[in-house]
């Protein structure tokens, strides 16, 4: 498979002292533990491995001024789409 033929992927990497705040903020729309999400990202991975992953940091502050710019609910979509921004703009 050539990387044309590749989708790449920005999954969010919470530090673990950011979760509870990240937490907080999602509610359930997020893993009830740490260790949970933890799992959760290697099964995502692991479904994904044809394709480019990138793992980009967040941070809850800055997850929140993204959602409210762009006028986003706090969810898993939009954990993605701002791994994607910021990975993006790191490029």
């Amino acid at each position: 498979m050539s990387n044309t033929d590749r989708n790449t992927l920005y999954l969010p990497r919470i530090a673990a002292q950011d979760f509870e705040a990240f937490r907080k903020i999602m509610k359930d729309e997020i893993a009830a533990t740490f260790q949970e999400w933890l799992e959760r990202r290697r099964e995502r991975i692991a479904y994904y491995e044809r394709d480019i992953l990138i793992e980009v940091n967040v941070r809850p502050d800055e997850f929140v001024r993204f959602c409210h710019a762009e006028s986003l609910a706090y969810n898993g979509r939009s954990l993605l789409d701002f791994a994607e921004f910021i990975g993006k703009a790191n490029k």
